[in-house]
């Protein structure tokens, strides 16, 4: 089950901006953090103390959508919010609900509607603002360009100034981020094709990528974002197909269909592809397609998996989220070889993909920030914000930036 379906169960032109930086006598409160049995007020209200050199450049933070940086410390061990960011406009105050992506010192961020905004990463001072005229996706950013999908088409504006550089018609609606690998973009519509596109905006090619043969209420089932290693790119959809592509020709490698929604996105490791459906995770053979273990498929177990998995590479280990029911979820790490199970800790409505760090495991649930350590699976810290948190958080230079559905940006340190 995919984020934005969990969250449905259970609940252009460019111009300037002033700076804004949330202060105490803003109308909506800083939060809480709680460390133990502390408890503090989360804000701090100052930039950050260095400048943000690090890259987050697309949704799960690389090609691979492996959501990890096993070498990035994460924030202190009681942080606070040393930054919000919001728009001047009160109306454009919604629905910051996709992660960031971060580069050259900018946080850029979405409204999901038609708006996209960037930051100074360290301070909050709004750069630029870019308005199109349909709904936006997750964000990717590929050199000096952000892209991103809107309507029938993706565009690219300037990391710089937000003008636009160049604009690609598709075929289809596009619904999920661009995922970027060396000097092209790969997109997927919403229809089923699958393009390439270099940083200029040429298509290199386009494939139509088949749907799964599950029975679904809609005969349009939009692709995942892709997963992209080595020769390969993946793609599932929630007709249940997980698909593989050759990355220079477009052509098809391998497609396995599941009686299971795939509408999360596949992450890829050295030899496999971790797919998790509605109720099991499975790792495929990323060169054939066959299975090589599953996991959460035992019904007196798991029956719900949410979200998609992270994977790090150098332990080994898949950090996925599953339980019995959308109401009793829990947080474990599996073996990524075998599929077996090393430890679990139960978490309330996790509504994020969990990102993963050099000592914790963050995720967003509810309203709260949550670190888990990595060693010992107990929470280390949570904050408490007005507003949910849907886009999973974003971990760079000890820092990490959280979107706030209805309460901004902010910078957790």
């Amino acid at each position: 089950m995919n984020r934005r379906t969990f969250l449905g169960t259970v609940s252009g032109t460019t111009g300037l901006l002033a700076g804004c930086l949330f202060t105490a006598e803003d109308e909506t409160s800083s939060g809480t953090v709680s460390c133990g049995d502390t408890t503090h007020d989360a804000l701090h209200d100052e930039p950050l103390d260095a400048a943000v050199t690090g890259t987050w450049e697309s949704i799960y933070g690389d090609r691979q959508n492996t959501g990890v940086r096993p070498n990035t410390a994460g924030p202190a061990d009681c942080p606070q919010t040393h930054w919000r960011a919001l728009p001047p406009d009160p109306d454009d105050r919604i629905s910051f609900d996709f992660p960031p992506v971060v580069s050259d010192g900018y946080a850029v961020i979405s409204n999901g509607l038609s708006r996209v905004f960037a930051f100074d990463a360290r301070s909050a001072t709004a750069e630029w603002t870019a308005e199109v005229t349909s709904g936006i996706t997750e964000l990717a950013t590929i050199g000096d360009l952000v892209c991103f999908g809107s309507g029938r088409g993706v565009h690219a504006l300037a990391l710089a100034d937000g003008t636009e550089r160049w604009c690609r018609e598709t075929d289809d609606r596009i619904s999920t981020a661009p995922k970027v690998d060396g000097d092209r973009l790969f997109v997927t519509t919403d229809s089923g094709t699958l393009l390439a596109i270099d940083r200029d905006g040429h298509v290199v090619w386009r494939t139509s990528v088949p749907s799964g043969d599950r029975e679904t209420s809609t005969d349009r089932n939009p692709r995942t974002p892709a997963a992209v290693t080595g020769d390969r790119v993946f793609v599932c959809d929630s007709a249940g197909l997980v698909a593989a592509v050759d990355r220079t020709t477009g052509d098809l490698a391998w497609s396995r269909s599941f009686d299971e929604d795939v509408s999360n996105a596949p992450t890829v490791g050295a030899d496999a592809v971790l797919v998790a459906s509605e109720r099991s995770l499975r790792a495929l053979d990323r060169q054939t397609g066959e299975t090589r273990w599953t996991a959460f498929d035992d019904a007196s177990d798991s029956s719900v998996v949410v979200n998609s998995p992270a994977l790090d590479v150098t332990t080994g280990t898949v950090y996925a989220q599953a339980g019995p029911d959308l109401q009793n979820l829990f947080l474990t790490a599996v073996d990524a070889g075998t599929g077996t199970e090393r430890w679990r800790t139960g978490i309330a409505l996790p509504e994020t993909d969990p990102i993963v760090g050099l000592d914790h495991v963050y995720l967003g649930a509810g309203s709260d920030l949550i670190a888990v350590d990595r060693d010992s699976h107990e929470e280390r810290w949570r904050m408490t914000q007005r507003s949910d948190i849907h886009g999973h958080p974003v971990l760079l230079d000890r820092t990490v930036f959280v979107p706030s559905v209805d309460d901004g940006l902010f910078a957790v340190a």
